[in-house]
């Protein structure tokens, strides 16, 4: 019988088709997140539960995420640039080196999230929760996390210039070596 061929995301600009058994299980949530929102349609609830995934490298650009539950899942290096993601769950996941910038995670959260050296510049982070997360040589410079929530998170060395947390929770948060020249902090 003849092989189906699908797109994976890694060919979506060659449009080199790949066969359908290659591909793995994030690359046909990916490839069914992309179809539905070309479409205009809502995301299934079943791919909206994205717990303990391996997502590696994956690239998520533009894409709505919001009311996804990634917790727990390995999303280092993973493109989030653009996405919108209100009310998403990151909790305990690994987003080492991954980058949010310029994305919207409206009250979204990253309880215990390792996103180390992650870039996040410009993303609006407003009533998110941060809550014992590592942000350890993240740059965050012109990021907006008004009323959010970093009861003691680790942002060590991070990059927070010109970024605004009007009335955030701080509670024995570490901004040890930290840059946070013209950040607002007002509460």
């Amino acid at each position: 019988s003849e092989t189906e061929a699908a797109v994976t995301p890694d060919s979506l600009e060659t449009e080199t088709p790949v066969a359908a058994e290659t591909l793995s299980r994030e690359d046909e949530i990916l490839i069914r997140y992309r179809q539905a929102q070309t479409a205009g349609e809502a995301l299934p609830i079943e791919l909206q539960r994205l717990s303990g995934m391996n997502f590696l490298g994956r690239d998520f650009s533009g894409l709505d995420l919001s009311g996804c539950d990634f917790t727990g899942s390995e999303l280092s290096r993973c493109n989030f640039k653009g996405v919108v993601a209100t009310h998403a769950k990151f909790d305990e996941s690994v987003l080492f080196q991954a980058c949010l910038d310029g994305g919207e995670f409206m009250a979204s959260s990253f309880r215990g999230a390792n996103l180390s050296e992650a870039s996040a510049q410009g993303a609006g982070f407003g009533e998110a929760i941060f809550d014992g997360a590592n942000l350890i040589r993240a740059n965050l410079d012109g990021a907006s996390a008004i009323k959010s929530s970093w009861k003691k998170a680790r942002v060590h060395l991070a990059s927070m210039q010109d970024a605004r947390l009007l009335e955030s929770q701080l509670h024995e948060t570490e901004f040890n070596q930290a840059n946070l020249t013209g950040s607002d902090w007002r509460e």
